[in-house]
Formats: C-alpha cells, structure tokens, sequence
C-alpha cells in the first residue's frame, strides 16, 4: 500500500531468500527468512506478524512491504525489463562515458512509415471512417506532410481529424455508424481504438516485411562494445509498436546492452518536444553537447536541436527533400555503411581523439578522408595533415558514406553561421 516501516533490509530479505542484513550484531529472529515470518503469500492479502519482541522489519503487516508484479520482474523483453524501461543493465559494457549516441527507431533503425501508413489506412477501413461521406485515406504524399510536421500516431489523427473534420466510424459488430463524435470525451476514444487496431495490423506487418536499414546494427553492435559509449534508442512511437520493431529487429540480446530505452509511453510530449532526448540526457548523466542522436526527420532533428545535441539525419524516401541544413543537421548521410564510432565523433567533436592508442597512420585519417564523393564510388583523396580539421576536408565529404543536399560546406555552415 505504501513504504511506511519498509526499509531496505525489510525489501531485501524479502525479495532475496538468502539475504543477510548488513548490521553485524543481529538476533536470531532479525536474520530470519521471508518463509519463515510471512505466513500467507502477499496476493491472499496481510501476512500475519511473528510473536516477537525483537520483531524485524521484515515481521511488518504484507501492506508495508513493496509488492512487485511477476510479470514486470520475468519480462524477456530486454532481460527483465520492459523494452521502454530506462536501465543500467548487467550486459552494459558502459562505464564513465565520455559521449553517448542515441538513435532514433522508425525510419533510422528500420524502414517503416510506409507500414505506418498502411496501417492507419488498415484501422479507418476497418472502423469504416467517413468524413462528409468520403472514406478517410491518407495517401503517401500526405502522410510525408503528417511524418514531418507532427510527431506520434495519436496527435497525427487528432491534427487530421481537427482540420478535416471528426469522422462519421462503425464499431466492430455494429450495423450502423456512430455520429461524429462531439464530446472530447469521445473523440479521445475514438482515436484510442484507432490506434489499437493500428497497432495490431502494424506488428504484423514488421514481423512479415521489416529489416533493418543498411549499416544500423553494426553501428550499434561497435558503440554497445564501448565503454566510453553511452548508448540508447529514443522513440516517439507507442510502446507497443515500438517493441514489436526493436524486439524483431534490434533483437533481445542487443537490446539489452543499450543504456537506455525510451517510447513514445515514456513522455508527457512527443517529439518535436525535445523531452525524451532531455530525458535520455538527464540518465546517462552527459551534458547535451556530448550527445549525438541520430534522427531521419525535421520532426526528430527539431527534438534534438532543441536538446542542444549534435544531429545526424538518415534520411528516407519520404523526408529527403526536406532542407535539413536549414534547421542546423550536423550532416546528412544516405545511410550508415562504413560509418563507424571514430568517423561519426571526429566529424561532429573538434577535439575527439580515437579511442585506441596504437592506431596507424591509416587508421587516424580523419573521417573526411574515406568518405566517398556526393554518390561517387571512387575515393576521396586523402590529405597528408594527421590533425585534419573538418573544416578543412573535401566540400563533398563527411563520415563515409555518401552526402546528401549540398555537402560538407552547408554543414559546417549550418554549425558555425560567422
């Protein structure tokens, strides 16, 4: 019911069967197990005191002690948490992080707003949503709009819906439709069940169609191997929706060496709000200008910029035209191949230094000088400085992969406007 009486060797005596407490000169009766003083399981309700003089706190009423669902304490998700859950778990490799790179899920780890779509367009068939008797669909050209503008399923419709009008929908079962709904009361579960069924044609469609985009993982799987590194995903997409991508694609084990985990769920505004990266920040215990977050929308770059972090953008099919560099990216890559820790860091931290001390000469070039030209395949040619500026490199490199919309020139612009 409450932590009244409860004390941290109340807590783990009970919770751990061979705990012992810390105090040295305990009695008999203190060092006894949780067995042997709760005489009915918590669920069944107050656990009977032992008779003793030297009760322990651990002899208290089952309402003091912290009652802690099964589910929340076995869930395989990410080895005992949920997947939306911030932890510091065991896998974790990091310790004292200099930096942290946080990436974004729909749209850099995995190619999905086109299966968002059709999965709004799934659950306004399937509700047979009518505005003004035309049936609601949103086509592709109007979904980039909604992707780049609003972030999250639920303000996407609510946005919709209060300029377009409240739509006419028939429940599952009924035989006629239902009038629009007027009362906020009933827009708010209107659009609640819409997302619910949205939810579940979405989980089907990752687990059938769904891979990860080129590069992402091994990204990951280089920073989850740094101790200097902290790691996390930050999404604005529901819980659900979000484990069912991370758990198909990102998979337990990876997971579960990321420093944090955030969804939509998580926060009180999405994104463009920059709450969860200001959440993220917060966690891994980093100022934001030792923040990288990795995004592929101006809805996410504006999180980001607003946290006061450095931004990447991947972007998609859906948000290439959008002018990135106008609202400050720190670059713009076609994808995450070849990109790597040292590349990524060196380019956005003037003074970062490659972790290994006994790098080459080949190994220490900066980044600038692996990247490709603006969609070329041959090599830029490298320069002979070992201590290479980024401002000095080629107008059309960046980490190595390929620039898009202008090059490095607008990037450094964008970074530093005298």
């Amino acid at each position: 019911e409450d932590l009244h009486n409860v004390t941290i060797d109340s807590i783990f005596k009970y919770v751990f069967g061979d705990y012992t407490p810390r105090k040295v000169g305990t009695t008999e009766s203190e060092n006894a197990k949780p067995s042997e003083v709760l005489t009915k399981p918590l669920e069944t309700g107050k656990a009977d005191k032992v008779k003793s003089k030297t009760e322990t706190p651990s002899e208290v009423a089952a309402e003091d002690a912290p009652v802690v669902p099964k589910a929340a304490a076995t869930d395989k998700t990410t080895g005992g948490h949920p997947a939306s859950e911030t932890r510091a778990e065991p896998k974790s490799v990091t310790k004292d992080p200099a930096y942290a790179l946080l990436f974004d899920c729909d749209g850099v780890i995995v190619l999905t707003e086109e299966l968002h779509r059709k999965a709004y367009n799934g659950a306004f068939e399937h509700f047979n949503l009518k505005i003004k008797g035309e049936p609601v669909v949103w086509t592709e050209e109007y979904y980039d709009v909604l992707q780049n503008t609003i972030g999250g399923g639920k303000p996407k419709m609510r946005w919709h819906f209060g300029h377009e009008g409240w739509p006419t929908y028939r429940p599952e079962g009924a035989k006629e439709d239902v009038p629009v709904p007027i009362q906020p009361e009933e827009q708010s579960e209107l659009i609640d069940a819409l997302q619910d069924q949205k939810t579940v044609l979405y989980k089907k469609l990752v687990s059938e169609v769904a891979e990860a985009r080129p590069g992402v993982l091994e990204l990951m799987d280089e920073g989850l191997g740094r101790p200097d590194v902290a790691m996390g995903i930050c999404s604005a997409a529901t819980k659900a929706g979000f484990e069912q991508v991370v758990n198909s694609i990102v998979q337990e084990d990876r997971l579960g060496r990321f420093d944090v985990v955030k969804a939509g769920d998580d926060v009180d505004k999405k994104k463009p709000d920059p709450m969860i990266y200001n959440m993220a920040q917060e966690l891994v215990n980093l100022p934001p200008e030792k923040c990288v977050v990795i995004e592929d929308s101006l809805v996410g770059l504006r999180a980001a910029k607003a946290a006061g972090m450095k931004c990447i953008i991947t972007p998609t099919a859906s948000t290439a035209a959008a002018d990135f560099y106008a609202e400050c990216a720190d670059a713009v890559v076609e994808d995450l191949c070849s990109v790597t820790i040292d590349s990524l860091f060196q380019y956005v931290f003037g003074d970062y230094t490659p972790r290994k001390a006994d790098t080459t000469k080949s190994e220490t070039a900066k980044p600038s000088e692996a990247a490709s030209k603006g969609g070329e395949t041959s090599k830029a040619d490298t320069t002979e400085s070992k201590t290479e500026k980024p401002s000095e490199v080629e107008t059309e490199g960046i980490v190595p992969a390929t620039i898009i919309g202008g090059g490095l020139a607008k990037g450094l612009a964008a970074m530093n406007p005298a």
